[in-house]
């Protein structure tokens, strides 16, 4: 390109920039900022390869990737974002399509070593280029001086905060961490044409990702059309703002998940005007008419940020091919399960333009759902469930320093299994018992063999009954409060030692114990840091013997009760 001509460019996104950031987000903007932002030229892109090795059949690829600069150093102590990107290369790949997964780690550590990792297996399963993307976002980051590390939700929900603050839509993280992303695949396509490497000359992308890197994939595919296929993970929020809403009406708090927006005060204003702003940017719902290309929504039924019935607020609205899984018995970890081999699967179908098998479904009711138009190889049908007799709550809550888990169980039923040819139907009518009080999930999986090592595992939507939502009518934009709910503690001293630490340490106005069947409830106004105040209190009620407390964000004075049937209350305020 002519320097000339990348100068004039450069100032023309440079202005429409900024005029987007004064106009704060309105119409169309949305894409215009995200777009814009990673198209700007900001001169900061670079990439030296770090090592080439090989590895049995496996070329490994180490590259230090500078993908941007984000705001300035008066703003955060390191704009410039550095990444270790890595390359694994089977011998025999041929395909110009690589899966790139966007994870995330810290700054700092030096360049990885080759390991047998989940990345250089499906490389060889699939025998085609897989890249691993590091630090997305780049992390730890200190913002305006303040000396705070942030990482993760902590870093995006204080950036979000100076969204609302300046106005300007550079402040949202997720404009980088999609820059970077492109950034990548520039330098993936750039390496791979190179002769430093023995490859095929990569040119088209399935890009994957989990949590807030599942966010990233989606809007990813919105900024760069070389993505050709995309399995967000674990990002079970589209249309952002009812999903939330949705949240508060089911569990009438926020989960503990959330606990860095919570602080920084973003959750009682979900549903106003600034917020709206943020998502017009950032909730991939904006830009569904992007969106037409293959997507694997591949979810948790007991993922502690989002409910598992979120899809009720996006999935009929998304068009072109779309595939869904909720994984049973995980939480937003997904660890030990087999959801990296459904990934895996998806993106050889992508890869060898093979047809990828699919279903359609109908919930007739809660409980009922109609199974038809199966296309592709089934080998089995299931139907799963999970039952909670008091809350309408799934989520699976990992216990401290253990895999142990606690919350409801998926339970499996098989309904069908393939014997022979013969053995076809052209739909399934399942219905799901509910006799059980309390609220029962369900949902129905279909694996698929598709002719490689790993099957494809594709879900319906999860159904929940009853459908009524136990706090609705509860106000979600009250003052802040903490709730801690333990497992019943049988010493009648331990809570009012607990409201004394409480008023004592935190000099809080208000303190409130409930004992409610079998569980202990304290509640209290915090008046510092609510993550610092609840790391205080659990430290408190290890130290006495008491362990596994779950954490209840309030908007609002007293703790939340589970709406299902309940005992006798003790009740002491204070």
């Amino acid at each position: 390109m002519n320097p000339k001509f990348r100068s004039l460019k450069n100032l023309w996104c440079i202005w429409l920039f900024s005029v987007i950031a004064l106009a704060g987000g309105a119409g169309n903007a949305s894409e215009s900022s995200l777009t814009d932002f990673v198209e700007l030229d900001d001169e900061h892109y670079s990439w030296t390869i770090q090592k080439v090795e090989t590895h049995g059949d496996l070329t490994f690829v180490v590259i230090d990737l500078k993908s941007l600069v984000w705001l300035s150093s008066k703003q955060v102590n390191r704009p410039q974002w550095q990444h270790w990107l890595e390359l694994y290369i089977p011998k025999e790949a041929k395909s110009d399509i690589a899966l790139l997964y966007v994870g995330g780690g810290r700054n700092g550590r030096p360049a990885p070593e080759f390991e047998a990792s989940l990345e250089a297996t499906i490389a060889l399963k699939t025998q085609s280029v897989v890249g691993l993307l590091g630090q997305v976002p780049n992390q730890k980051l200190i913002f305006n001086g303040d000396s705070i590390e942030r990482r993760e939700d902590r870093l995006l929900a204080h950036a979000w905060t100076q969204f609302n603050h300046h106005n300007d839509p550079q402040w949202i993280p997720l404009l980088p961490m999609v820059k970077s992303v492109v950034r990548a695949l520039d330098a993936i396509s750039e390496v791979t044409a190179s002769e430093e490497v023995d490859s095929p000359e990569i040119s088209r992308f399935v890009v994957t990702g989990g949590s807030k890197r599942g966010w990233t994939t989606w809007l990813s595919a919105v900024a760069d059309e070389r993505i050709i296929a995309i399995v967000p993970a674990v990002f079970d929020a589209l249309n952002s703002a009812r999903s939330m809403e949705h949240h508060f009406n089911a569990y009438g708090y926020w989960s503990h998940a959330i606990a860095d927006y919570f602080a920084e005060g973003l959750l009682g204003d979900i549903d106003a005007a600034q917020a709206d702003k943020f998502f017009q940017i950032a909730d991939p719902y904006r830009y569904l008419e992007k969106l037409t290309l293959p997507k694997f929504s591949v979810n948790a039924t007991g993922d502690e940020f989002f409910l598992l019935d979120s899809t009720q607020f996006y999935w009929d609205d998304l068009t072109g091919e779309k595939y869904l899984r909720y994984v049973p018995n995980s939480d937003h970890s997904l660890e030990h399960t087999d959801a990296v081999e459904s990934i895996a699967a998806f993106h050889w179908l992508i890869q060898n333009a093979r047809t990828i098998p699919s279903f359609d479904w109908t919930w007739t009711d809660a409980s009922t759902v109609e199974i038809k138009q199966i296309h592709g190889q089934v080998s089995e049908i299931s139907m799963w469930s999970a039952h909670n007799p008091v809350a309408r709550d799934f989520r699976l809550l990992r216990k401290k320093d253990s895999i142990e888990v606690q919350g409801p169980t998926w339970h499996q039923e098989v309904v069908y299994t393939r014997k022979d040819e013969e053995d076809l139907f052209d739909s399934l009518l399942l219905t799901f018992d509910s006799d059980e009080s309390g609220w029962h999930a369900n949902l129905v999986e279909v694996e698929f063999d598709v002719g490689f090592q790993y099957p494809l595992k594709l879900t319906t939507t999860v159904s929940i009954s009853p459908t009524s939502l136990p706090f609705v009518e509860k106000e979600h934009d009250g003052t802040r409060h903490l709730t801690f709910n333990c497992p019943g503690i049988e010493d009648l001293e331990i809570p009012p030692m607990v409201l004394e630490f409480l008023k004592n340490s935190f000099k809080s106005t208000f303190t409130q114990h409930i004992a409610h069947n079998g569980r202990d409830y304290f509640c209290w106004l915090p008046k510092q840091d609510p993550r610092l105040e609840g790391a205080l209190l659990v430290g408190f009620l290890e130290a006495k013997g008491h362990r596994d407390c779950i954490i209840q964000l309030e908007a609002g004075p007293g703790p939340t009760l589970p709406p299902g049937p309940s005992s006798a209350l003790d009740n002491d305020t204070n």
